[in-house]
């Protein structure tokens, strides 16, 4: 039991400790400016400041909201529109190209 789940934490944490260490390295290497790419621990740190500071909620708080609005207001147009295309088919011939070139996207 135990055993299987030092595997699951080991199979979970390694891919994203690789890929700080080949974050870090690819800083270190010189490839690109250091002032483009932070470190992970830059990261963490301003992170951290971030959440203490109060800023991070509050745009956690707001991109949640926007977010929100923008399903309802996508149900709110997409299911009206859905009756009508299930309804009339003339209408479902008409726009059926459209949608699909869109779906595709």
């Amino acid at each position: 039991m135990i055993g299987r789940m030092v595997h699951r934490l080991f199979v979970i944490l390694v891919p994203w400790l690789v890929v700080i260490a080949l974050w870090y390295l690819f800083r270190a290497s010189g490839l690109v400016t250091p002032s483009l790419i932070p470190t992970p621990g830059q990261i963490a740190v301003k992170f951290w400041e971030r959440l203490t500071g109060g800023d991070l909620l509050f745009s956690m708080y707001i991109s949640t909201q926007r977010v929100f609005i923008g399903v309802v207001l996508g149900a709110a147009c997409a299911v009206p529109v859905g009756f009508v295309l299930g309804w009339y088919r003339t209408v479902r011939r008409f726009v059926d190209p459209l949608i699909n070139f869109f779906r595709a996207l």
